[in-house]
């Protein structure tokens, strides 16, 4: 009876303790649950949290130039950047739209030997387009801006005519309304036939690229232009990228994803707001 009294008298405060334990620790349990499974886990920064989400590049510096010219085949063209990238050097970026910002290309560029990129787009004979290069020089982002006008067509891609049959892109934005100069998230899930996908193909490390104007950019000379890709942001099925607007105003988000071979489009408009001056109205800036 004594031995008894004495085990009841130790396990009753033990197995409290334990309770109080587990109650304690069950929420950092789960969230390391997901860790220790090897998710990832997507990151919503802070909006006032901007410094890393800046893209840090030089827009038509002095001293660089870029042309675009008509190349060999139809559909064709040659870019020359002057000075060009060492041989060593990834080819550039070159992203397309039109004036109205409806349409958008980023066409891959073929180094040629006297270090010229010849590429291929589809794009209406007679219209005018607005380029945008970038490219690394040593540790720079450099920007160049050129317009020049279609040549004639290339045959459009039948497979890229396909590329989103039965694809569904959802968008979810962080906060609910951005502020120029802050942080801004979106979170992207692709579906095929109703179900997320887990197997999208990087490109260059990332799954997922956006290149964005700012409605407007085309008539003025350093308008709104951002890249920057969900590298280091990434779940099982979902990719996000967080970037900064420099500039309030309607903006055209275009995103691109690859997945069975083929690069696939989601396009977005996003409205850009003046922080609200607290003796002020919101402005929204036109």
């Amino acid at each position: 009876m004594i031995m008894s009294m004495s085990m009841k008298d130790v396990l009753v405060p033990l197995f409290g303790i334990i309770a109080s334990l587990l109650l304690l620790t069950s929420g950092a349990a789960s969230n390391a649950a997901d860790l220790d499974f090897g998710q990832a886990v997507i990151h919503i920064p802070d909006t006032h949290d901007a410094a890393p989400y800046v893209w840090q590049v030089k827009k038509e510096p002095p001293g660089y130039r870029a042309e675009i010219a008509r190349g060999p085949e139809p559909g064709a063209y040659l870019l020359t950047v002057s000075p060009a990238p060492g041989q060593d050097s990834p080819p550039p970026d070159l992203f397309l739209t039109d004036n109205r910002l409806a349409s958008f290309s980023h066409p891959a560029l073929n180094r040629r030997a006297d270090g010229g990129y010849l590429f291929t787009a589809v794009l209406r004979a007679g219209q005018e387009y607005l380029a945008e290069i970038v490219f690394r020089d040593g540790a720079d982002w450099i920007n160049l801006r050129r317009k020049f006008t279609a040549a004639a067509a290339a045959a459009p891609d039948a497979g890229a005519e396909k590329a989103g049959a039965g694809y569904e892109v959802r968008i979810k934005q962080f906060p609910e309304k951005i502020y120029a100069k802050h942080a801004a998230t979106f979170v992207f899930e692709v579906l095929q036939d109703g179900r997320p996908l887990a197997d999208l193909e990087p490109v260059e490390g990332a799954l997922l690229r956006l290149a964005v104007w700012r409605r407007g950019s085309w008539f003025r000379g350093a308008g709104d232009f951002i890249f920057a890709d969900s590298h280091g942001n990434e779940s099982e099925t979902e990719a996000a990228v967080s970037l900064v607007f420099n500039e309030s105003g309607p903006h055209r988000l275009f995103a691109e994803y690859r997945h069975q071979g083929l690069t696939r489009l989601v396009s977005k408009e996003v409205k850009i707001w003046l922080e609200p001056d607290p003796a002020g109205p919101l402005s929204y800036g036109q």
